[in-house]
């Protein structure tokens, strides 16, 4: 058994230890900034055989597989929620000032002036 943690989320890494099997893996996908430390007892990483894995970096590949998945589920999920807000590239230093929000998930930059519908 896998967990994935893909928000990067200190609460929500230390939230996934207790759904970790016995011989499991947990992957840290969006841990990609500094971020205050998680609480993991080495003792359990031992006792339990954890294996603990990082993933950073894609190849282009990677990117237009994930764009297959989302268009062939986007009307199974929820997608759009993933993005709180849609701007123009014009207004990025608003999307940065945005991004410091907790609140703000996911700023969405579009290169010209027309933003998606919602």
């Amino acid at each position: 058994d896998a967990v994935l943690e893909l928000s990067g989320s200190t609460a929500a890494i230390d939230s996934a230890w207790p759904l970790v099997r016995i011989g499991g893996t947990i992957v840290l996908v969006g841990s990609v900034f500094p971020g205050p430390p998680v609480s993991v007892l080495p003792e359990q990483v031992v006792r339990r055989q954890w294996t603990i894995r990082g993933i950073h970096n894609y190849q282009p590949r990677h990117l237009a597989v994930a764009i297959d998945f989302l268009t062939a589920q986007q009307q199974h999920y929820p997608f759009a929620e993933l993005v709180s807000r849609w701007l123009p590239l014009s207004s990025i230093a608003e999307a940065l000032e945005l991004s410091r929000q907790p609140e703000m998930i996911r700023i969405g930059i579009m290169p010209g002036e027309a933003l998606p519908l919602t």
